[in-house]
């Protein structure tokens, strides 16, 4: 030991020790038991569910079910909340200039599509509240198309006039969708419940896959946090952004399960390794150092 101690003293040597070559094969080395802890723990991950898409794919000793659960009045709630959606993306960025002969036939095509939609959300003289709020939907949309071909151009009044007005509708029917949705939802984990042991139920981990923009307080999140007694995201429950691929979600819960015993393990706090290992350096130096702007 003392002879090692003495070697690692000599200038030149300790330099020879830590030549890149032998730096990146002990990082090598790391990314390797890294990668091999986490496999080890998909060996036998527990219960876990996955919300994909409208469907909830539920793992368990090795065995896979797929429940789609959505009921059609989802879709439907959705299919017509996008109406005015789509008319804002599409006409928002041409307000002021007269419309191209590519413009003018996609606006066509689309009015004659919401026209073949009308008619079979039907006119009844009684119509229910969410019938009667999907026509109006639809009615102004149709409305607002005719006005923007007749013209040739798209009206800044009459697009914000028209959104103005479509505001509180498309968001009761988000209240509606949301409602569904997680009736649905709860139904089928309560189903889900009854195949479980008690300690699976209170340890069951989750993977939701959603989109980037509704990734804060996604519905789905929401709802198993609640589920799970869990205060954030990151420890049972895991949110993957912008893919839909189960073995990408199984690989990511996996390295949320190794980070969370590293940071239990270095810093007594399973969530510190879900922010940069840097960022109160960061911080530090940025305090220091102000940038100028």
């Amino acid at each position: 030991m003392k002879r090692m101690l003495a070697l690692l003293s000599i200038p030149g040597v300790l330099a020879a020790q830590a030549a890149p070559d032998v730096l990146k094969a002990l990082n090598e080395t790391f990314r390797t038991w890294y990668a091999q802890e986490k496999a080890r723990r998909l060996e036998n991950p527990g219960a876990v569910v996955m919300m994909k898409g409208d469907a909830l794919v539920f793992l368990r000793r090795g065995e896979r079910k797929e429940l789609p659960f959505l009921p059609t009045r989802y879709h439907h709630l959705k299919a017509v909340s996008h109406i005015p959606l789509a008319l804002d993306v599409k006409l928002g960025p041409r307000i002021g200039k007269p419309l191209s002969p590519e413009d003018r036939a996609a606006l066509a095509g689309y009015q004659a599509t919401l026209h073949q939609a009308m008619g079979e959300l039907g006119m009844t003289a009684d119509p229910s509240p969410a019938q009667a709020r999907a026509q109006r939907i639809a009615a102004a949309s149709w409305l607002l198309l005719q006005s923007t071909l007749e013209k040739g151009l798209v009206s800044e009044p009459a697009l914000r006039a028209y959104l103005r007005l479509m505001v509180p509708l498309v968001l009761a029917e988000a209240r509606e969708a949301a409602a569904v949705e997680l009736s649905a939802l709860d139904a089928a984990m309560q189903a889900w419940r009854k195949e479980l042991e008690p300690g699976e139920w209170s340890s069951f981990h989750v993977v939701v896959m959603g989109a980037h923009m509704a990734r804060e307080q996604e519905i789905a999140l929401q709802y198993f946090l609640r589920r799970t007694g869990e205060k954030r995201e990151g420890t049972r429950v895991v949110f993957l952004e912008g893919q839909w691929d189960e073995a990408k979600a199984l690989d990511l819960l996996a390295t949320h399960l190794v980070d969370g015993d590293v940071g239990r393990d270095f810093f007594g706090d399973p969530m510190r390794m879900h922010r940069d290992l840097l960022s109160d350096a960061a911080r530090g130096w940025l305090a220091a150092h102000p940038v100028k702007r």
